[in-house]
Parts: structure tokens; C-alpha cells; sequence
């Protein structure tokens, strides 16, 4: 029920609303297959991105469980990506339970045809020490944050993809 409300949400933003979506979706999503993304300059100036592109990248993490299925089917329905499993530099476990568990549950999600714009993805595996809610000297027991920057000078630009 949750992924259809997200996606009844995107379907219905006005036009000019940019739809970024953070979450903690206890979802795993595997890993994409590499596909063509290089960002190309068309006759508008606008940043456009191949369309081929998956919702999830190479750097997704663990095999996909059913919250994830459903997130990446959501997110594909709406023409959205994951720039966290694109990025090798950000991939990683974003959640560390109690004994020594790791995974990936946290994403941000940005439409397909903003990627081009993404400048820098980031997790922060040191900061957590002063958000953490149980703490022990075994390492983080919780989330640790996630950050992209976005390139907005030209967002206005941005077209918005229906859901299929």
C-alpha cells in the first residue's frame, strides 16, 4: 500500500514540483546491470540522461528482498533512480543492528532526468556518533546519514516524467 500511495503522490504533483524522495525503505535492491549513462547536451542546453538507465545501479548492495522489488518497481513506474547505487564511492551498508548486522535500507530517490545534475553522493559512516540511539563501544547500532548535492541553476527546466 505504501509504494502505490508514493506513486499516486508523484502522479499528482503539479508540473513544476521536483519529486525527490528520501527513505528508509527496509528494502534491499540488489544490484543493476551497468547501462550507457553518459550525460549529453541536446539543443535546449538541458542535461539529459540515456533512457535506458535502471533505477538501480551497479553499487546497489545485497540481494533483493521484497521491499526492494517494490520500491525499484515503483520508482521505475516514475521514471526515478537510486544515485547512491550508481556511485561506488557512496555504496555501502546505511543501517548496523546489534550483532554486527549491516545492510542498506536508506535512498534517495530523484527523477531519471535530474541525474546528470547529481555533483556529489555521500554516505557518512563517521557522523553518526552524535545521532546514534544505543550506543556501545562495538561500533553504530542505527542509521548513519546519506546526502546528495543537486546542480539547481536550471531545474525550472526539469520535465516531469508521468508514472507509467
Amino acid at each position: 500500500k505504501l509504494w502505490n500511495w508514493i506513486e499516486d503522490q508523484i502522479r499528482h504533483l503539479l508540473e513544476t514540483t521536483l519529486a525527490i524522495i528520501f527513505m528508509d525503505a527496509n528494502g534491499h535492491t540488489g544490484k543493476g546491470m551497468m547501462a550507457n549513462v553518459a550525460v549529453r547536451r541536446n539543443g535546449t542546453g538541458r542535461d539529459e540522461q540515456n533512457e535506458r538507465m535502471e533505477v538501480v545501479g551497479p553499487h546497489g548492495g545485497s540481494k533483493e528482498n521484497s521491499n526492494g522489488k517494490l520500491m525499484r518497481s515503483t520508482l521505475g513506474k516514475c521514471q526515478m533512480v537510486l544515485p547512491h547505487t550508481w556511485h561506488e564511492s557512496s555504496a555501502g551498508p546505511t543501517y548496523f543492528g546489534n550483532k554486527n548486522e549491516e545492510t542498506r535500507v536508506d535512498y534517495i530517490g530523484i527523477p531519471k532526468c535530474c541525474y546528470g545534475r547529481v555533483t556529489n553522493c555521500q554516505r557518512h559512516p563517521g557522523h553518526p556518533a552524535e545521532l546514534q540511539h544505543l550506543k556501545d563501544d562495538t561500533g553504530p547500532t542505527d542509521h548513519i546519514p546519506i546526502s546528495l548535492d543537486i546542480w539547481c541553476a536550471k531545474l525550472r527546466h526539469v520535465k516531469k516524467h508521468k508514472c507509467a
